[in-house]
């Protein structure tokens, strides 16, 4: 079996909050024509959102037939089970996104949310609402939750381009209006709506808050340190039990290897060059995510870009 960096067609989504972006700008297949395009699955083994394999000799594969009957590609130390362990998206925020909660692992086994947003693009003021501003209690948000009441309870944080959060499954959170976001989680879609702009959709009050955690705060985990190497720099930007995310500039060439324990997600947000690996040599351009598999001896990304590695730590 040849292995090599695998680039995924996106599955891009209707959402009533969406914008046109991700296929006006991005170039991304439009599903549903003409309709708001809010998010893109750039990484899905999931139902109706499967991604397929584009480029070298399994183009035209479905990604997760692929994974089915090759689940040693994800290394000793990636998961190696029935269900990918990730998905990842790309969110056009045209509007605001509902306030929810996400369930984590100890309330929903198997389905717990855990997730990380980095901001590949946002307008000015853009922002997100992630906690509470002060000590909140069960009753004050029952009774605000569902209503415009709620909002002056939390705390939006302003944000800008390269910016990236991680959001702990039991942290109450909002995407705002005006911004591209490239989100890593969890595989699961679970998610308890408490507050929705007046759109009509159902609220999950009850079950929120079974599984809000009043305490969690969110950090801005972009200033770390930058490591320069020849030829790109690397920083950390996110590590927790599920997974992590490590960000490089391309300056002209990066080179690393599918480790053994391991497969990498490479996902582009910022420029455009060549991904190579195995004697298949693609394009890659702002949006695109390729699967490298665990073992793949070596691959190259060339050019002036900016990419996320992302990976499991199970």
């Amino acid at each position: 079996m040849k292995l090599y960096p695998m680039k995924l067609k996106p599955c891009v989504k209707h959402a009533l909050w969406g914008g046109r972006r991700l296929v006006d700008e991005y170039g991304l297949p439009e599903q549903d024509q003409g309709k708001e395009a809010g998010e893109a699955w750039v990484l899905s083994c999931e139902g109706d959102y499967q991604n397929i394999i584009v480029n070298g000799p399994r183009a035209g594969s479905l990604f997760a037939d692929f994974y089915a009957a090759n689940r040693n590609t994800t290394g000793s130390r990636g998961g190696g089970t029935e269900r990918f362990p990730v998905l990842i998206k790309l969110i056009d925020a045209r509007d605001d996104l509902s306030v929810q909660v996400h369930p984590g692992d100890e309330d929903a086994p198997g389905q717990g949310k855990t997730e990380a947003w980095y901001i590949i693009d946002c307008e000015p003021g853009a922002g997100l609402l992630l906690g509470f501003k002060r000590r909140t209690g069960k009753e004050v948000f029952e009774k605000a939750a569902g209503t415009v009441e709620l909002l002056p309870l939390l705390k939006k944080i302003p944000v800008k381009k390269g910016d990236v959060f991680l959001i702990n499954s039991g942290m109450i959170h909002a995407i705002g209006s005006g911004m591209i976001i490239l989100e890593i989680q969890q595989n699961s879609d679970i998610t308890y709506r408490v507050y929705d702009y007046g759109r009509p959709r159902k609220l999950h009050i009850a079950k929120a808050m079974d599984v809000i955690n009043f305490s969690l705060k969110a950090e801005n985990l972009s200033n770390t340190k930058i490591k320069e190497c020849n030829g790109y720099s690397i920083s950390k930007l996110c590590k927790n039990k599920y997974f992590a995310i490590v960000k490089v500039k391309v300056k002209s060439e990066y080179k690393d290897i599918g480790e053994e324990e391991r497969f990498h997600i490479i996902t582009c947000v910022e420029g455009k060059g060549i991904i190579s690996g195995n004697g298949v040599v693609s394009e890659i351009k702002c949006g695109d995510s390729f699967f490298i598999p665990a073992n793949l001896e070596e691959y190259k990304i060339q050019g002036n870009m900016s990419v996320l590695k992302s990976y499991v730590v199970i």
